[in-house]
């Protein structure tokens, strides 16, 4: 199996947000793991026109308090998937909260 970087949140969404301002570029997949007291996130997005994929992941403390800000709030395909992760893994994304800051 090939190596998934582990990223800081900030630098997740950082490049994410980086490949998805090219329109080629779309989320595949974004879901979440649950183990002890820790989340693990994974995310791939696929560009049509070079097809390539990119993949990474990001750890969290398990805390409900902690709010994420949303690639929702500049690419609203990103909605439908933190909206699964929010009620599954109870994380909760700046756009779903209304606390919209980039």
């Amino acid at each position: 199996m090939a190596y998934i970087p582990e990223l800081p949140y900030e630098l997740f969404y950082e490049r994410a947000r980086e490949y998805l301002n090219d329109p080629a570029t779309k989320i595949l997949s974004y879901y979440g793991i649950k183990k002890d007291d820790k989340l693990t996130m994974f995310c791939a997005l696929a560009n049509d026109q070079t097809e390539n994929i990119y993949i990474a992941s990001y750890t969290l403390p398990d805390d409900p308090s902690l709010i994420l800000t949303s690639l929702s709030l500049f690419y609203l395909d990103a909605y439908y998937f933190e909206f699964e992760i929010s009620q599954k893994l109870g994380i909760q994304f700046s756009f779903l909260t209304g606390q919209n800051q980039p």
